[in-house]
């Protein structure tokens, strides 16, 4: 990780703009919720790769209809969150979505590429940030994806990497 003081809202705007003709393309409108806000400290290369994961899942899962990239912040914490008005996850495969080479789609009916990787990588970098992340899902309606990391920078090297 290489933290360094960033324009937490610049960076959304650049990665909202880097999905926007493939959501396009799909009928999808993306849309950002953000306050203004002071920069944070964090490793921005690391931080985009897990807003794009996100972001081009929530792209990649919804049929049509919307996808939501919003910022909260507080002095200490700040929390991402991407929502999607798509399929959905059933819950018994949310239980697992964070594990390595898991895939919600039975192989005989997968539609999605993917090696099921994504999530995994995502959950670790946000960790090592300092910071965790979660989803939520209801099947038919559509996800959020949470992502809360600390304002400033703390590596936290202690966790489990894998």
């Amino acid at each position: 990780m290489r933290p360094e003081p960033i324009g937490l809202c610049e960076l959304v705007r650049s990665v909202i703009s880097m999905h926007a003709m493939s959501a396009a393309g799909k009928g999808i409108s993306l849309h950002a919720e953000l306050p203004p806000q002071s920069p944070i400290e964090a490793d921005p290369l690391r931080l985009r790769q897990v807003l794009n994961k996100l972001l081009s899942n929530a792209i990649k899962f919804a049929p049509s209809g919307d996808v939501w990239l919003s910022l909260e912040t507080t002095p200490d914490w700040i929390t991402l969150s991407i929502r999607d008005s798509g399929v959905g996850i059933a819950p018994a495969e949310l239980e697992h979505i964070f594990e390595p080479f898991d895939r919600t789609e039975n192989f005989l009916t997968r539609t999605q590429s993917g090696a099921g990787l994504g999530l995994s990588l995502a959950k670790n970098v946000v960790r090592l940030m300092g910071g965790h992340i979660e989803a939520n899902s209801e099947e038919g309606v559509g996800s959020c994806f949470r992502i809360t990391i600390p304002a400033r920078a703390s590596l936290n090297t202690d966790q489990e990497t894998a």
